[in-house]
Protein backbone atom coordinates (compact mmCIF):
# COMPACT_ATOMS: atom_id res chain seq x y z
CA UNK A 1 0.00 0.00 0.00
CA UNK A 2 1.30 3.67 -0.58
CA UNK A 3 2.85 4.94 2.66
CA UNK A 4 1.39 8.66 3.94
CA UNK A 5 3.16 11.77 3.45
CA UNK A 6 3.50 12.24 6.94
CA UNK A 7 4.68 15.77 8.47
CA UNK A 8 8.03 14.80 10.21
CA UNK A 9 10.89 16.71 10.33
CA UNK A 10 13.84 15.81 11.84
CA UNK A 11 12.52 14.97 16.05
CA UNK A 12 9.58 17.07 14.92
CA UNK A 13 6.20 14.91 16.17
CA UNK A 14 3.44 15.40 18.68
CA UNK A 15 3.77 13.21 22.17
CA UNK A 16 0.17 11.52 23.21
CA UNK A 17 -0.23 9.28 26.45
CA UNK A 18 -2.93 9.10 29.02
CA UNK A 19 -7.12 8.51 28.89
CA UNK A 20 -9.03 9.84 26.19
CA UNK A 21 -12.27 10.67 27.68
CA UNK A 22 -14.04 12.78 25.38
CA UNK A 23 -14.69 12.37 21.94
CA UNK A 24 -11.18 13.00 19.89
CA UNK A 25 -9.90 13.81 16.67
CA UNK A 26 -6.16 13.88 15.41
CA UNK A 27 -4.64 15.92 13.23
CA UNK A 28 -4.82 14.41 9.33
CA UNK A 29 -0.92 13.25 8.02
CA UNK A 30 0.47 14.16 10.90
CA UNK A 31 3.20 11.62 12.91
CA UNK A 32 1.73 11.07 17.01
CA UNK A 33 4.32 9.40 19.42
CA UNK A 34 2.75 7.54 21.90
CA UNK A 35 4.73 8.01 24.91
CA UNK A 36 2.81 6.55 27.81
CA UNK A 37 0.09 3.76 27.71
CA UNK A 38 -2.91 5.16 26.14
CA UNK A 39 -6.75 4.65 27.03
CA UNK A 40 -10.02 5.18 25.15
CA UNK A 41 -12.66 4.90 27.85
CA UNK A 42 -15.90 3.73 26.97
CA UNK A 43 -18.17 5.58 24.60
CA UNK A 44 -15.85 7.48 23.70
CA UNK A 45 -14.69 7.65 19.86
CA UNK A 46 -10.75 8.49 18.88
CA UNK A 47 -10.30 8.97 15.08
CA UNK A 48 -7.24 8.49 13.62
CA UNK A 49 -7.87 9.91 10.02
CA UNK A 50 -6.60 8.49 7.27
CA UNK A 51 -2.78 9.56 5.70
CA UNK A 52 -1.51 9.44 10.14
CA UNK A 53 1.16 7.60 11.35
CA UNK A 54 1.18 6.47 14.94
CA UNK A 55 4.60 5.62 16.48
CA UNK A 56 5.15 3.76 20.07
CA UNK A 57 7.93 3.88 22.86
CA UNK A 58 9.40 0.68 23.39
CA UNK A 59 6.17 -1.55 25.17
CA UNK A 60 3.64 1.20 25.16
CA UNK A 61 0.03 0.45 23.59
CA UNK A 62 -2.80 2.01 23.23
CA UNK A 63 -6.42 0.01 24.86
CA UNK A 64 -9.73 0.28 23.03
CA UNK A 65 -12.73 0.31 25.39
CA UNK A 66 -14.76 2.90 23.08
CA UNK A 67 -14.19 3.59 19.40
CA UNK A 68 -11.19 3.51 17.51
CA UNK A 69 -12.39 4.87 14.00
CA UNK A 70 -9.60 4.53 11.31
CA UNK A 71 -12.11 5.46 8.17
CA UNK A 72 -11.92 9.03 7.77
CA UNK A 73 -10.20 10.87 5.22
CA UNK A 74 -8.49 10.36 2.32
CA UNK A 75 -5.18 8.56 1.28
CA UNK A 76 -3.39 5.62 2.63
CA UNK A 77 -4.42 3.96 5.68
CA UNK A 78 -2.95 4.76 9.31
CA UNK A 79 -0.09 3.21 10.38
CA UNK A 80 0.81 1.73 14.13
CA UNK A 81 4.64 1.12 14.39
CA UNK A 82 7.80 1.31 16.12
CA UNK A 83 9.11 4.81 17.50
CA UNK A 84 12.23 3.26 15.59
CA UNK A 85 10.80 2.89 11.88
CA UNK A 86 12.59 5.59 10.51
CA UNK A 87 10.67 4.64 7.08
CA UNK A 88 7.91 7.31 7.27
CA UNK A 89 10.14 9.86 9.13
CA UNK A 90 12.85 10.09 11.09
CA UNK A 91 10.90 11.12 14.24
CA UNK A 92 13.46 9.96 16.81
CA UNK A 93 16.21 12.17 15.13
CA UNK A 94 18.69 9.61 14.52
CA UNK A 95 20.14 9.85 11.10
CA UNK A 96 16.59 7.89 9.04
CA UNK A 97 18.22 5.05 8.64
CA UNK A 98 16.99 2.63 11.61
CA UNK A 99 14.48 -0.34 11.51
CA UNK A 100 13.63 -1.90 14.49
CA UNK A 101 13.33 -5.33 15.63
CA UNK A 102 9.96 -6.18 16.85
CA UNK A 103 11.30 -8.54 19.66
CA UNK A 104 13.81 -6.42 21.14
CA UNK A 105 12.68 -2.84 20.64
CA UNK A 106 9.06 -2.93 19.62
CA UNK A 107 5.95 -1.77 20.92
CA UNK A 108 2.92 -3.85 22.78
CA UNK A 109 -0.07 -3.77 21.01
CA UNK A 110 -3.12 -1.88 20.19
CA UNK A 111 -6.12 -3.68 22.01
CA UNK A 112 -9.86 -4.47 21.10
CA UNK A 113 -11.81 -4.68 24.65
CA UNK A 114 -15.24 -6.00 25.06
CA UNK A 115 -17.51 -3.57 24.07
CA UNK A 116 -14.96 -1.84 21.92
CA UNK A 117 -15.33 -0.90 18.04
CA UNK A 118 -13.51 -0.59 15.05
CA UNK A 119 -13.97 1.13 11.92
CA UNK A 120 -11.75 0.74 9.04
CA UNK A 121 -8.35 -0.38 8.62
CA UNK A 122 -4.53 0.27 9.48
CA UNK A 123 -1.51 -1.16 8.96
CA UNK A 124 0.28 -2.39 12.07
CA UNK A 125 4.42 -3.17 12.10
CA UNK A 126 6.99 -3.90 14.08
CA UNK A 127 5.22 -4.24 17.49
CA UNK A 128 4.47 -7.57 19.84
CA UNK A 129 0.89 -8.66 20.11
CA UNK A 130 -0.16 -6.41 16.94
CA UNK A 131 -3.80 -6.24 17.04
CA UNK A 132 -4.95 -7.88 19.93
CA UNK A 133 -8.92 -9.10 20.58
CA UNK A 134 -8.31 -9.71 24.35
CA UNK A 135 -11.40 -10.17 26.26
CA UNK A 136 -11.17 -10.16 29.66
CA UNK A 137 -14.87 -10.45 30.85
CA UNK A 138 -18.02 -13.03 30.28
CA UNK A 139 -19.49 -11.90 27.18
CA UNK A 140 -18.11 -12.78 23.47
CA UNK A 141 -15.98 -10.07 21.35
CA UNK A 142 -17.14 -10.17 18.18
CA UNK A 143 -15.44 -7.12 16.22
CA UNK A 144 -15.05 -7.24 12.14
CA UNK A 145 -11.10 -7.09 11.01
CA UNK A 146 -10.71 -6.36 7.01
CA UNK A 147 -8.68 -5.10 5.17
CA UNK A 148 -5.73 -4.72 7.52
CA UNK A 149 -1.98 -5.12 6.86
CA UNK A 150 0.39 -6.60 9.51
CA UNK A 151 3.83 -6.64 9.11
CA UNK A 152 6.78 -7.57 10.80
CA UNK A 153 5.56 -8.15 14.28
CA UNK A 154 6.09 -11.25 16.56
CA UNK A 155 2.46 -11.39 16.59
CA UNK A 156 0.63 -10.01 13.61
CA UNK A 157 -2.79 -10.16 14.90
CA UNK A 158 -3.82 -12.08 18.38
CA UNK A 159 -6.66 -13.23 20.05
CA UNK A 160 -6.83 -12.89 23.81
CA UNK A 161 -8.89 -14.92 26.25
CA UNK A 162 -8.63 -13.79 30.04
CA UNK A 163 -11.35 -15.73 31.39
CA UNK A 164 -14.65 -17.17 30.62
CA UNK A 165 -15.44 -15.07 27.76
CA UNK A 166 -15.34 -16.41 23.75
CA UNK A 167 -13.51 -14.28 21.63
CA UNK A 168 -15.08 -14.67 17.62
CA UNK A 169 -14.20 -12.15 15.28
CA UNK A 170 -14.81 -12.39 11.76
CA UNK A 171 -11.04 -11.83 10.18
CA UNK A 172 -11.22 -11.28 6.20
CA UNK A 173 -9.28 -9.70 3.26
CA UNK A 174 -6.52 -9.14 5.43
CA UNK A 175 -3.04 -9.68 4.32
CA UNK A 176 0.14 -10.85 6.81
CA UNK A 177 2.99 -10.85 5.96
CA UNK A 178 7.03 -11.16 7.35
CA UNK A 179 5.74 -11.30 10.90
CA UNK A 180 6.80 -14.41 13.62
CA UNK A 181 3.39 -16.11 13.75
CA UNK A 182 0.52 -14.12 11.33
CA UNK A 183 -2.29 -14.83 13.62
CA UNK A 184 -2.18 -16.22 17.12
CA UNK A 185 -4.36 -17.39 19.66
CA UNK A 186 -3.56 -17.60 23.60
CA UNK A 187 -4.89 -18.07 27.01
CA UNK A 188 -3.25 -15.10 30.03
CA UNK A 189 -3.56 -18.44 32.19
CA UNK A 190 -3.81 -22.47 31.50
CA UNK A 191 -7.28 -22.32 33.51
CA UNK A 192 -8.76 -19.56 31.18
CA UNK A 193 -12.00 -21.29 29.96
CA UNK A 194 -13.12 -19.28 27.38
CA UNK A 195 -12.84 -20.13 23.60
CA UNK A 196 -11.77 -18.34 20.43
CA UNK A 197 -13.90 -18.94 16.94
CA UNK A 198 -13.05 -16.93 14.59
CA UNK A 199 -13.96 -16.75 10.90
CA UNK A 200 -11.13 -16.57 8.94
CA UNK A 201 -11.47 -15.92 4.77
CA UNK A 202 -9.70 -14.17 2.03
CA UNK A 203 -7.08 -13.70 4.01
CA UNK A 204 -3.48 -13.73 2.50
CA UNK A 205 -0.48 -15.41 4.98
CA UNK A 206 2.75 -14.73 3.33
CA UNK A 207 6.42 -15.60 4.99
CA UNK A 208 6.42 -16.26 7.75
CA UNK A 209 9.25 -17.16 10.52
CA UNK A 210 7.08 -19.75 11.63
CA UNK A 211 3.61 -20.53 11.75
CA UNK A 212 0.76 -18.56 9.47
CA UNK A 213 -1.66 -19.69 12.34
CA UNK A 214 -0.90 -20.66 15.44
CA UNK A 215 -3.56 -22.00 18.18
CA UNK A 216 -1.94 -21.92 21.84
CA UNK A 217 -5.61 -22.42 23.48
CA UNK A 218 -8.56 -23.73 22.77
CA UNK A 219 -9.73 -22.43 19.70
CA UNK A 220 -11.82 -23.51 16.40
CA UNK A 221 -11.88 -21.20 13.25
CA UNK A 222 -13.39 -22.02 10.27
CA UNK A 223 -11.51 -21.47 6.83
CA UNK A 224 -12.03 -20.40 3.60
CA UNK A 225 -10.77 -18.94 0.54
CA UNK A 226 -7.01 -18.33 2.56
CA UNK A 227 -3.87 -18.31 0.74
CA UNK A 228 -0.94 -19.46 2.61
CA UNK A 229 2.81 -19.22 1.09
CA UNK A 230 6.24 -19.59 2.03
CA UNK A 231 6.19 -19.76 5.97
CA UNK A 232 8.92 -21.88 8.06
CA UNK A 233 6.12 -23.89 9.82
CA UNK A 234 3.81 -25.00 6.89
CA UNK A 235 0.97 -25.37 8.68
CA UNK A 236 -1.58 -24.71 11.85
CA UNK A 237 0.06 -24.59 14.98
CA UNK A 238 -1.15 -26.12 18.12
CA UNK A 239 -0.36 -25.47 22.10
CA UNK A 240 -2.05 -25.16 25.32
CA UNK A 241 -4.59 -26.29 27.51
CA UNK A 242 -8.28 -26.54 25.79
CA UNK A 243 -10.92 -26.25 27.99
CA UNK A 244 -14.23 -26.88 25.48
CA UNK A 245 -14.98 -29.62 23.04
CA UNK A 246 -14.87 -28.34 19.08
CA UNK A 247 -13.65 -29.58 15.30
CA UNK A 248 -10.15 -28.51 13.40
CA UNK A 249 -11.63 -27.72 10.35
CA UNK A 250 -10.24 -28.51 6.98
CA UNK A 251 -7.86 -25.60 5.67
CA UNK A 252 -7.40 -25.35 2.29
CA UNK A 253 -5.55 -22.87 0.37
CA UNK A 254 -1.79 -23.88 0.63
CA UNK A 255 0.04 -22.49 -2.46
CA UNK A 256 3.24 -24.88 -0.90
CA UNK A 257 1.50 -27.67 -1.35
CA UNK A 258 -1.02 -26.99 -4.44
CA UNK A 259 -4.52 -29.21 -3.76
CA UNK A 260 -3.41 -29.89 -0.19
CA UNK A 261 -5.06 -28.80 3.23
CA UNK A 262 -2.63 -27.08 5.58
CA UNK A 263 -1.74 -29.70 8.44
CA UNK A 264 -2.03 -29.26 12.05
CA UNK A 265 1.34 -29.16 13.69
CA UNK A 266 1.93 -30.25 17.63
CA UNK A 267 4.24 -27.48 18.36
CA UNK A 268 5.99 -26.16 21.33
CA UNK A 269 6.31 -22.55 20.59
CA UNK A 270 8.74 -21.19 23.36
CA UNK A 271 9.67 -22.11 27.22
CA UNK A 272 7.04 -22.49 29.40
CA UNK A 273 4.54 -24.01 26.78
CA UNK A 274 3.39 -27.14 26.58
CA UNK A 275 1.25 -29.51 23.93
CA UNK A 276 -2.41 -29.68 23.92
CA UNK A 277 -3.60 -30.63 26.94
CA UNK A 278 -7.69 -31.21 27.45
CA UNK A 279 -9.37 -30.12 30.48
CA UNK A 280 -12.40 -32.10 31.73
CA UNK A 281 -14.69 -34.39 29.41
CA UNK A 282 -13.57 -32.72 26.05
CA UNK A 283 -13.50 -33.68 22.81
CA UNK A 284 -11.33 -32.38 20.36
CA UNK A 285 -11.97 -33.73 16.62
CA UNK A 286 -9.73 -32.91 13.66
CA UNK A 287 -10.85 -32.87 10.02
CA UNK A 288 -7.17 -33.32 9.19
CA UNK A 289 -3.37 -34.54 8.94
CA UNK A 290 -1.38 -33.59 12.27
CA UNK A 291 1.71 -33.44 12.77
CA UNK A 292 4.24 -33.53 16.37
CA UNK A 293 7.36 -31.55 16.11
Amino acid sequence: PDEPAAQCGPGVALGVSGNITSNTTWLTGHVYVVTGNMVVNPGVTLTVPKGSVVKFGLWNWIDVNGTLDLSTGTGADPIFTSAHDDEMCDSNNNGGTTQPVAASNGWDALYLELGSNVLGSAQVRHSWGGLDVYNAGSGTLSPTIGGWVFDRNVSGMTLTISGTGDVNPTIQNNTFTANRDGLVVRAIDPADTGAARPTISTNTFINHVRFPIFLGATAFPTYSGNVFTTSGMRGIGLSGAWHQTGTLALVPGSNDVPSSNMPYVVYERWLGDTSPTLGGRVTVTCECAAEYM
